[in-house]
């Protein structure tokens, strides 16, 4: 019965990103950030079918500050390159029913050890419900704000404004922020041959993360990544209705990478990706290749109704995980 409720209810969420989609134009599963100065927000229920993901980008000068909030929502502040300082602050009560809260607050300073995307792994701060938060920059500094509804939240209700806080919990039942930094990173050399990739999980299934997941992959060039090519956009035993996205970064920036999107009904993009290009996968395979002499770096996060990474990998290209094997034992050898 329980296992029928929870189809149940992702089959509900597959139909309300159908309807959406239907609403949207193709153009609109890929966003710009090319230009952003400051804060922006990149996508979210308003402008996307998505439900359980949104995305906001920095970009601030040495010095620059932004504040935000984050109410009934998880979120995971990336930083993409350049150094800043993170503060954090909520307020708690002291003792159950008494009425009486305190602030509680948590600071980073220098967080941020590379120049770009391509030198190594990244810091991240994860930020729980009911925190405020402001980042500092202590020069020009690139940050990615992923955030999904904390359960029981799925409406995507959001603090209005910063020190109004709801919900404020007993102290030591609110979960506090956690430093990622990146030797907590842990980096995974994934596929073989032309589909070889470096990926470097932030957020992994052992994460204290309600809903989400988040890393980077690092696609050499003229390499396919995603592959073999899989999807998440159906509930069943073995596969999970799940929302992603990819944030790319092209190096050389005036090159470009080639996104594809498909499933075997009606969906078949195949989208140019360009430096600071965002691109959502509300359903389909979705592989990505470089390039000859391009090396994208994309950071991706995935949110759905359970934190559950289920996926259903393209029956046309199942066979590679036995080539996968056999080559590396022949590079062994």
């Amino acid at each position: 019965m329980m296992l029928r409720t929870r189809v149940s209810c992702e089959g509900s969420v597959v139909a309300e990103i159908d309807r959406r989609l239907r609403q949207l134009d193709k153009e609109a599963l890929r966003y710009s950030t090319a230009g952003v100065k400051g804060f922006s927000s990149v996508f979210g229920p308003q402008n996307s079918p998505f439900r359980h993901l949104a995305l906001d980008k920095l970009c601030l000068d040495a010095g620059g500050r932004h504040q935000g909030v984050i109410g009934a929502e998880e979120a995971l502040l990336v930083i993409l390159d350049g150094k800043c300082s993170v503060s954090l602050s909520t307020r708690i009560s002291t003792r159950k029913g008494s009425g009486h809260e305190e602030s509680k607050i948590v600071s980073w300073r220098s967080l941020g050890e590379r120049p770009n995307p391509f030198t190594g792994s990244p810091a991240a701060v994860y930020i729980p419900e009911n925190w405020n938060y402001e980042v500092e920059a202590e020069c020009p500094t690139r940050a990615l704000i992923v955030r999904s509804p904390w359960p029981g939240h799925e409406s995507g209700a959001r603090c209005e404004a910063i020190g109004g806080m709801p919900g404020s919990k007993p102290d030591g039942e609110a979960p506090i922020p956690i430093l990622i930094r990146p030797q907590d990173v842990k980096v995974v050399s994934v596929g073989a041959a032309n589909w070889r990739r470096d990926v470097r999980f932030i957020l992994g299934p052992d994460s204290p993360s309600r809903r989400l997941f988040a890393a980077e992959t690092l696609n050499p060039p003229g390499n396919w990544s995603g592959f073999p090519p899989h999807k998440h956009d159906t509930a069943s035993g073995t596969e999970a209705v799940l929302e992603e996205f990819y944030h790319f970064t092209v190096n050389p920036s005036d090159s470009y990478g080639i996104q594809r999107v498909y499933d075997y009904s009606n969906v078949d993009q195949a989208v140019v990706v360009r430096d600071g290009d965002v691109v959502i996968f509300p359903r389909g395979y979705h592989p990505t290749v470089a390039p000859p002499g391009t090396t994208l770096c994309y950071f991706w996060a995935i949110a759905g109704p359970e934190k559950a990474l289920k996926v259903t990998v393209d029956p046309c290209y199942s066979w590679l995980a036995l080539a996968e094997g056999i080559i590396r034992e022949t590079q062994r050898g």
